[in-house]
């Protein structure tokens, strides 16, 4: 049964080599042509304290390369059904960057890549590739609209632990006040950094190790349900080591290196927990994988099929940019741009100056732990 199931692999091994190839040019193509949204990208990575975007990357990659025998054992067959989806996508790149959307222009890039893919491997392979492709989404800052939230969580949970331990705490807004003293649950304290990192983690092993979804999505709520536990205790432990006395323990360095600490101690906890669970491999995990029906004895598709989807991809992506340039620098429109320049300006400068000031002198009226 070994080798019948390693058979369509071997056979169709040079139009696999071709494939990656004509996939990897791709992607490189798309890189260079949203070089600006990458690096955008890598920018909000370097603010994160645990930076990790690099990590998901490189996470993407190795699952990848642990599923190629699945992704082998079909015979690649470029889907031109994606095209319609890449085209949509650059349009909403597009839109992203005309209204100044970071957030949607990273989006786009994202769903392009897995687009990318899909046109170029085919609907069977990119359907092999679904799990550690998913890993990708962890490179999105999807933690921005989530962090009010867990810090309001995280308050909560503070002040209801805070009155268990009979310190009669007082929370208004964002603030905690016990005895004359106060803290600030920041953004940064809801624990988006170790919901974020946490469930990356746990995506990539739960890709590594589970074959059973079930196993892999309840390994996933608990990647997301342990961390945002241990972070309550986290800043609950810090704003009671503060108020008695231990302040040099909560300050400063010993601050972040608590929070690493903690971290630590969590992941530790979810592996030892949930992570020992066991899966019958007897059956194996490639032939559930293998395609049924037609999937089987299709032939790979030939050279010049693949060259000519992957050309109407790389067409598409590079609307967007190409667009883009066009709508900003118009022939003939730069003195106009120049002349109106200068009456926006300054208006906007003042504003924003205005603006930034009072929040300035309003951080330091409370105690901030992060």
């Amino acid at each position: 049964m070994t080798s019948r199931e390693v058979r369509p692999a071997s056979r169709s091994a040079p139009s696999w080599r071709h494939a990656y190839i004509v996939l990897g040019c791709c992607l490189v193509l798309l890189v260079v042509l949203h070089w600006a949204t990458v690096s955008s990208m890598r920018q909000s990575w370097s603010q994160d304290p645990f930076a990790h975007g690099y990590f998901v990357v490189a996470g993407a990659a190795f699952l990848a390369w642990s599923s190629r025998q699945r992704v082998e054992s079909v015979n690649p067959r470029p889907a031109f059904v994606a095209l319609p989806l890449l085209g949509f996508l650059s349009s909403l790149w597009l839109l992203g960057d005309l209204t100044s959307s970071t957030q949607l222009q990273q989006f786009g890039l994202v769903a392009m890549f897995v687009a990318v893919t899909w046109a170029v491997l085919g609907t069977a392979a990119a359907r092999a590739l679904i799990f550690p492709i998913g890993l990708l989404s962890f490179t999105l800052p999807f933690g921005e609209r989530l962090a009010p939230i867990l810090q309001a969580f995280t308050a909560r949970l503070a002040i209801t632990m805070l009155t268990l331990s009979r310190v009669h705490p007082v929370l208004e807004g964002d603030v905690i006040s016990i005895a004359g003293d106060s803290w600030r649950v920041t953004e940064a304290c809801g624990g988006i950094n170790y919901l974020v990192a946490s469930l990356a983690v746990g995506y990539l092993y739960a890709g590594a190790v589970y074959r059973q979804w079930g196993h892999r999505v309840a390994f996933l709520a608990a990647s997301a349900l342990v961390p945002l536990a241990a972070n309550g205790l986290r800043v609950y432990t810090t704003i009671l080591l503060d108020h008695l006395g231990a302040t040099r323990v909560v300050a400063g360095m010993g601050h972040y290196l608590y929070g690493v600490f903690v971290f630590g101690i969590v992941m530790s906890v979810l592996f030892v927990t949930c992570g020992r669970w066991r899966e019958d491999r007897s059956t194996g995990d490639r032939p559930r994988l293998l395609p049924q029906g037609m999937d089987a004895i299709v032939s790979p598709a030939s050279a010049r099929r693949t060259v000519l989807c992957a050309t109407f991809a790389m067409l598409l992506v590079a609307i967007g940019p190409v667009s883009a340039k066009m709508v900003w620098f118009p022939r003939g429109a730069e003195g106009t741009i120049r002349q109106n320049l200068s009456a926006v300006v300054p208006p906007s400068k003042v504003s924003r100056s205005e603006t930034l000031q009072p929040s300035s002198d309003a951080t330091t009226a409370a105690r901030e732990s992060r």
